[in-house]
């Protein structure tokens, strides 16, 4: 038979009105408008042997719960093993709050329930649109997009991958891959959006007739936009310009693209456990003790220091029943992998730093691999070793708060490297 693509887009963007995830502590940062649609994509691959899917999410990431639910009825509906089914996200910071992070966006029920739905019908659609297709990858060098927020000296992305899919002759879809936080929009803007990574994939799209565009997020956890934390007026024009830039170069790398073969199809998943430091238990609950004092205080006034003592309350209350629930052996999540021909794509659920995905890539070349994050679940940072390091007094935001946020235990300094170990494995099975 070949092989065979098919693709559709469904729109997700929530109503009016929904808190906007990041940025801080119980801001009630509620969207006011739509500064352009979000959208969930769907790609369908079979080669007669195997099938496999994506799907795309302008969202900030998915929880394992929404995953379950979608692989389930994929299963079901529409003859897709579970285990090849991955939801990527584009991660970002102007969409609803989807992750269960305390405090930073309430999520809203009746916007995710329906969102299985809205995902499904991109996927049913894209399989009826099944049809004999062509691959060809291109890339273009990437400047002015991206800094490492982390070290000044730090590693930066400096190219765009793009894939073609055509049919008949005819572009069908492409996906680009980058790796950068999307946060050119930030605390003080209500906008929704896909932020500058959603524009640029809306604006190629309009290039062609009916192509869908897939943006899939790559190691970006150090990585952030040329602009952000800037003032509503000037990160919507940076928002704009930075758009445009990327999508030029996303423009380029799609002129480059040259054809690539699909001899099979390849996809596999796996369970891991990522390994973690377990806390004292009195030390959770002197933070427990010091946030009911803090809140029994009538004279605390109401703003960033109540804000502040009652996410110290609800998310040491949620680290407090990990020791009760026996969730003490690390945390349980899961990787990913799609080959078709040379080109694979390892999914892993976490903000992995650039560092990372960069050697994932360079030790498994020939292949070309997109390192794709925010998929299917979403565990928080995976930082370089040196983040854990207090002897310096350094205190890495991502290495020790961020784990807090998510209501559960910082990783071990070794974490990257557990990581990295088992995608380069997973990808040697695929």
């Amino acid at each position: 038979m070949g092989l065979q693509i098919g693709v559709a887009r469904s729109d997700i963007t929530p109503p009016v009105g929904v808190e906007l995830c990041g940025f801080g502590i119980f801001r009630e940062r509620r969207s006011t408008a739509v500064l352009e649609p979000l959208y969930a994509r769907a790609m369908i691959i079979d080669d007669g042997r195997t099938r496999a899917a994506i799907i795309n999410c302008d969202l900030v990431g998915v929880d394992i719960v929404l995953t379950r639910a979608i692989r389930t009825r994929a299963e079901r509906e529409l003859d897709i093993s579970a285990d090849h089914l991955m939801i990527a996200c584009t991660h970002t910071h102007s969409g609803p709050a989807t992750i269960p992070l305390v405090g930073w966006g309430e999520r809203d029920p009746a916007y995710e329930s329906r969102l299985p739905d809205l995902l499904m019908a991109a996927l049913s659609e894209a399989t009826a649109r099944l049809a004999p297709a062509e691959l060809a990858y291109g890339q273009a060098p990437v400047e002015g997009i991206a800094y490492n927020r982390e070290r000044k000296d730090g590693s930066v992305p400096d190219r765009l991958d793009a894939l073609l899919v055509t049919s008949h002759g005819k572009p069908v879809a492409f996906l680009s891959h980058y790796s950068c936080h999307p946060v050119v929009m930030c605390a003080e803007t209500t906008l929704i959006s896909g932020d500058f990574v959603g524009l640029a994939t809306n604006a190629v799209e309009r290039d062609y007739d009916g192509v869908v565009g897939f943006y899939l997020q790559g190691s970006s956890g150090d990585i952030n936009s040329m602009s952000c934390h800037k003032p509503p007026d000037i990160a919507l024009k940076d928002l704009h310009d930075l758009s445009a830039a990327f999508a030029d170069d996303l423009r380029a790398a799609l002129r480059s693209a040259a054809p690539i073969a699909v001899n099979d199809l390849r996809a596999a998943r796996r369970d891991i456990v990522l390994p973690q430091v377990i806390p004292d238990r009195a030390e959770v609950l002197r933070h427990i003790v010091n946030a009911d004092r803090l809140l029994g205080d009538t004279g605390l006034p109401a703003g960033p220091s109540r804000n502040y003592a009652r996410f110290l309350k609800e998310t040491y209350e949620h680290i407090w029943t990990k020791f009760d629930r026996g969730e003490l052996d690390g945390m349980p999540t899961e990787i990913q992998a799609i080959r078709m021909g040379n080109l694979v794509l390892a999914a892993h659920p976490s903000e992995l730093f650039y560092s990372f995905g960069r050697a994932i890539r360079e030790a498994t070349v020939p292949l070309t691999t997109f390192v794709v994050g925010y998929t299917n679940q979403f565990v928080g940072y995976i930082p370089e070793p040196w983040c854990y390091d207090v002897t310096t007094r350094h205190y890495s935001y991502p290495a020790h708060f961020v784990p807090v946020i998510l209501g559960g235990f910082r990783f071990r300094e070794d974490v990257g490297e557990v990581l990295s170990e088992s995608l380069l494995e997973m990808i040697r099975t695929v």
